[in-house]
């Protein structure tokens, strides 16, 4: 599986339309310690967790894990993931670099889409960002889609300190 082309917010879309929240998650520690910064996780339909050593790899025991649960439903979740349909939104970087580069300069990021029956509105999405690097305080952004989340969360973080202005590149 090519991150490049994958659509991770249509891919969790379709996981939440399907009544599962997913979870993924890069620990800026764990990152540090080479360790498997990564972690899926599952609830609803079914239960699961799992640390990895990628993005990628996450994503493919998501899959993986989600076959008994979904089963046919899934292969249209990641035909709609795998499209060759260029993204103008955040999307269209490399979110496993972007949460990569977080996490080395100590944030610890999260990703989740609740399943629909838990949606409250529209915020579906929410991205946490914590750890030293944010000062104790962390940032909590919800929104409709992935792409809103990650924006407002950014800018978040962006407006705190000179030292996050690298994140203009994806802003």
């Amino acid at each position: 599986m090519d991150l490049h082309t994958f659509d991770l917010g249509a891919f969790m879309s379709g996981v939440g339309s399907s009544d599962i929240t997913m979870m993924v998650k890069i620990d800026d520690e764990r990152q540090r310690e080479r360790r498997r910064p990564w972690t899926v996780l599952l609830a609803g339909a079914t239960a699961f967790r799992s640390d990895c050593r990628s993005l990628e790899e996450c994503v493919e025991v998501a899959v993986r894990e989600l076959g008994r649960p979904l089963g046919a439903r899934l292969d249209s979740i990641l035909e709609s993931a795998t499209g060759t349909t260029e993204r103008a939104d955040l999307l269209a970087v490399d979110i496993d670099d972007l949460f990569t580069q977080l996490a080395d300069r100590g944030t610890t990021v999260t990703v989740q889409v609740r399943r629909e029956s838990e949606a409250v509105g529209d915020a579906r999405w929410s991205l946490g960002l914590s750890g030293a690097a944010v000062d104790g305080r962390g940032i909590q952004a919800g929104g409709n889609t992935l792409d809103e989340s990650l924006k407002s969360g950014l800018r978040e973080l962006r407006a705190r300190s000179a030292e996050w202005e690298w994140l203009d590149l994806y802003l």
